[in-house]
């Protein structure tokens, strides 16, 4: 299942590792591994459910079957997820590897709050043969609650409050505003997560579950998977595979490597890498300390000159290309390979990586399991949301864009675009790396010129480049950006939109919402004293995008000349 090329320093790690027990320690949820720090010995007592998820489920596997068959045999055709981060990853992550082999039910994720999604679901959905599954811990996610009553009103208004109730699934935690509202409305199932479990490292509780259910995958089949790998690791041997990719990434991130390691896995195994995205930064970025997932780049970028970082190579049984082979990799690059067989592996690689992340906590001196950066974000996108911001964006020469940056450059000047973005570029050092947080649509002609934006920079300015969907990031690489090491430089992305939808009981649009999260990032970043910029676009048309890339590719060249 996996290959991991070694060195000494990690034989040391293994070896540390097994002197502590961990893997046997974090199965029996002994919280006394994390107790360099009282809070992260609290939070672990408070946050270890997951640790045997697999063999010990807390919830009948049996009476999820029996919904989704019932369902399935209704003439059930598609199944829409609404969710944000943990919420919504896993299931996410299952539904589109096992599209691939034999589902004919069609799922699609809604944790964009772009209208232009919001319509096309609205528009090609038979709400009678769908469910709508909305997913929320908290139960109080704003993007989550906003994109419900949406879809609940349209529902309401094709089949009445009544029928359109039975369309409906909720999953949140017990007593949460979703929850009750559910029993009020008389939806059609409400499932309960376990408080115990946090939201990435809920892949395999009903957060998970119940989605890969509804599509038809065999969940005993599933989760019998992950048992076995559970049992792997939480052994203290050293085949522990979970205990060898935490040695094998902790001996391999460096100052040098910008902390990074990159994932890299032909379509649709990329969609586990957002899974893995999550956990590792949500889980690591804290504490001035973390390390940089970077999803899917170009193989030739991770070859010498480029700085070395380690590679996580994940090949598809079903889908061989011969770009992600370790072959094309220099000698000097330290390469894990895996082999994804099909979706029903996908249960026993979340047990591996969940088991891998919390003994990296325990390397790096982090709790794994609180995210202590992501509420403030929150709070501040809220207050932009409500005008109690300072927001003072300004006009450039282009008309088409205004821009604000962080209070790192206060008192740089910059009248246009090209100048914004060499302002950006010249603050780079060796160490650096890169985050594109886009609230922008990642679909059709708006999607190549935001990767050639990534492209252009890990190529001109030889850093690891990472490209961010809004909202999602805030719920994912969010926590390592403002809690991580300040080697990130962060460019955040947003756009004015047509067919704006107003959220139903509220004065705000779903574009008012996008537009808040992003100056309140930015807020949030410039407080932490981050290297950041806002530029916000008069729409997002392919043009326009179009338009903002040929300025970044100008910008890199110009960095990059300058270097030489």
């Amino acid at each position: 299942m996996a290959q991991f090329s070694s060195s000494k320093a990690q034989d040391a790690l293994v070896e540390d590792l097994l002197a502590q027990k961990a893997a046997s320690r974090i199965h029996k949820k002994d919280a006394s591994l994390y107790n360099f720090s009282h809070s992260a010995e609290i939070s672990a007592q408070n946050f270890m459910g997951w640790t045997d998820l697999a063999s010990c489920p807390p919830y009948s596997l049996d009476e999820i079957k029996d919904l989704a068959d019932e369902l399935i045999s209704e003439g059930l055709e598609r199944v829409v997820l609404i969710g944000e981060g943990g919420s919504s990853q896993a299931a996410m992550t299952l539904s589109k590897v096992f599209s691939q082999e034999n589902s004919d039910i069609r799922f699609s994720t809604l944790d964009s709050l772009s209208p232009l999604y919001m319509h096309r679901i609205m528009a090609d959905i038979d709400i009678e043969k769908a469910v709508i599954i909305v997913s929320s811990k908290s139960g109080t996610t704003l993007e989550t609650s906003s994109m419900a009553r949406i879809i609940w009103d349209f529902a309401s208004s094709v089949l009445g409050e009544e029928r359109a109730a039975k369309r409906f699934i909720v999953i949140t935690d017990p007593n949460t505003r979703m929850h009750k509202l559910a029993l009020e409305r008389g939806y059609r199932a409400v499932f309960l997560g376990e408080p115990s479990v946090g939201g990435r490292f809920s892949a395999l509780s009903v957060f998970g579950l119940v989605p890969a259910a509804l599509i038809g995958m065999d969940i005993h089949k599933l989760i019998e998977n992950a048992a076995r790998m559970e049992e792997r690791c939480s052994q203290d041997n050293a085949d522990n595979p979970g205990l060898q990719l935490a040695a094998f990434l902790f001996a391999n991130v460096s100052i040098e490597s910008a902390h990074a390691f990159s994932y890299l896995s032909p379509q649709p195994g990329r969609v586990l890498g957002l899974w893995i995205e999550q956990l590792v930064a949500e889980s690591l970025g804290k504490n001035g300390k973390g390390i940089v997932p970077q999803i899917a780049i170009d193989p030739k970028l991770l070859n010498p000159p480029y700085p070395v970082r380690p590679v996580l190579l994940h090949t598809m049984e079903y889908c061989c290309s011969p770009m992600y082979d370790c072959d094309l990799l220099d000698a000097s690059v330290p390469c894990a390979r895996f082999c994804i067989e099909g979706a029903y592996d996908l249960g026993a690689y979340f047990v591996m990586w969940e088991y891998a992340v919390a003994m990296l906590g325990y390397l790096l001196g982090v709790d794994p399991f609180n995210q202590p950066d992501v509420a403030e974000a929150k709070t501040n996108s809220s207050r932009a949301l409500h005008g109690l911001l300072p927001y003072e964006a300004k006009a450039l020469k282009e008309d088409w864009l205004i821009a604000e940056a962080s209070d790192y450059f206060y008192g740089q000047e910059f009248e246009s675009l090209d100048e914004i973005l060499d302002m950006m570029f010249e603050s780079t050092r060796e160490g650096d790396w890169v985050s594109i947080n886009a609230f922008l649509p990642f679909t059709g002609d708006r999607r190549a010129p935001l990767e050639n934006i990534r492209y252009t920079m890990a190529k001109h300015l030889a850093l690891p480049v990472c490209l961010e969907i809004g909202p999602r990031y805030l719920h994912s690489t969010g926590q390592l950006h403002k809690g991580g090491p300040n080697t990130g430089i962060f460019f955040t992305l947003s756009a004015s939109e047509d067919d704006d939808i107003l959220v139903p009981g509220e004065s705000h649009s779903l574009s008012d919402i996008m537009i808040a999260q992003s100056k309140g990032d930015l807020y949030t970043l410039s407080q932490r004293g981050r290297r950041a910029i806002h530029l916000h676009l008069e729409n997002n048309h392919p043009e326009t995008l179009i338009k903002l890339a040929d300025a970044f590719e100008r910008a890199a060249q110009r960095s990059s000349t300058k270097a030489k």
